[in-house]
């Protein structure tokens, strides 16, 4: 037996920290004629400085925008043959499924995907409808993800609307060789959920020269009309400002209808942070035992701490990156003869100046 004393024993668990799923990490599927060394085609391999990579990579121009724009920011790189066709990239069901094994590489960190390469007009159609398939696969795994595919423009296209689809978990990027994809994943990298990636403070992207056709070399800033009439058709464009330098992003579209709560990159990402957040918060209550009250229905103080649980979790991860939240348990709910309880969450999400009109003019009295 030990002598008498004092003994100061360190609790845990008081504060309530919890495990931050962060931002997301991108995954790239990156086309090529050849095989890196050391880095096989089909082979999954993290990234954090563009130094890392084997020289063949180090050559491929979207991942040297990806690294300048985010250096430091880890990235989950898988080659592949320049033969793959997009589409197949991203069919989970494929025989040979590289997308779906590059998230799965992840192990739950890879929260958007870009696919680095050719895709034309013609393969358009397949390509965002595999991925949009590909995305809510993993989605109702817990594993939400988006996925951003390249559009080889070339003058000759008739554009598809792409605000006429319901692909909310895609976007499509205007880049003839998949350049601006590694650009866009290393703006995302970097940037919350809530910021828009073409904030003007955040100064210009790292990309001195901008094509909108590859083939016919015509410069963004050379077509603006162009670029005006894509990004209104709903593809993710870069653009010049005037009274700036560089390139920013013009916009942050998904390929659905601008009526669609997800319609936005910002909000998707602000929705898939919240959805691992309300899994990782909830699935330790499954199979929990509920009480209930004389005449079967929740009881009211059980339900204020399943609340409080979720608007908490969130507080403590998405505080400053949303606007604000709410859970709700109706406690009319007959858990005893269903086995199941619905929570609703709601989150305000957080706007963006996308227009600033200034009522601008001369008059003769000041009020």
């Amino acid at each position: 037996m030990a002598l008498p004393g004092v003994n100061i024993i360190i609790e845990t668990g008081g504060i309530g920290r919890v495990d931050n799923p962060g931002n997301g990490i991108p995954g790239l599927l990156v086309q090529m004629a050849a095989s890196p060394a050391g880095h096989a085609f089909g082979d999954v391999v993290a990234y954090k400085q563009w130094a890392e990579m084997p020289t063949e990579l180090q050559a491929v121009p979207g991942l040297g925008l990806y690294f300048k724009e985010a250096p430091g920011y880890k990235v989950y790189i898988m080659p592949v043959a320049s033969t793959t066709v997009i589409a197949d990239l991203v069919n989970h069901q494929h025989a040979t499924p590289y997308g779906a094994q590059l998230v799965q590489a992840g192990n739950g960190e890879i929260r958007f995907i870009g696919v680095m390469g050719t895709l034309l007009a013609a393969g358009m159609v397949a390509a965002r409808t595999n991925a949009q398939a590909f995305a809510e696969y993993f989605a109702a795994a817990q594993n939400p993800v988006a996925v951003f595919l390249p559009y080889s423009y070339r003058a000759a296209d008739t554009p598809a609307n792409l605000k006429a689809g319901s692909q909310n978990r895609v976007g499509i990027a205007v880049s003839y060789r998949g350049d601006e994809i590694g650009l866009l994943m290393g703006t995302l990298a970097k940037s919350q959920v809530h910021q828009h990636p073409g904030k003007v403070k955040n100064g210009s992207l790292p990309m001195v020269t901008a094509y909108l056709d590859g083939v016919a070399a015509t410069l963004i800033e050379d077509q603006m009309t162009m670029v005006e009439t894509l990004h209104d058709l709903g593809y993710i464009m870069l653009r010049v400002i005037v009274g700036k330098s560089g390139y920013y992003w013009a916009g942050m579209p998904m390929a659905t209808a601008s009526t669609d709560d997800y319609a936005t990159i910002v909000n998707r990402r602000t929705i898939d942070k919240a959805h691992v957040i309300a899994y990782a918060t909830y699935i330790e209550e499954l199979n929990n035992e509920v009480f209930v009250t004389s005449d079967g229905k929740l009881q009211p103080g059980y339900c204020k701490e399943m609340e409080a649980k979720i608007e908490k979790a969130i507080d403590l991860q998405m505080g400053a990156e949303i606007s604000g939240r709410e859970a709700y348990i109706d406690t009319e709910q007959f858990i005893l003869q269903t086995g199941q309880l619905d929570i609703r969450v709601s989150i305000i999400p957080v706007g963006h100046n996308e227009f600033i009109n200034i009522y601008l003019g001369l008059t003769a009295t000041l009020q």
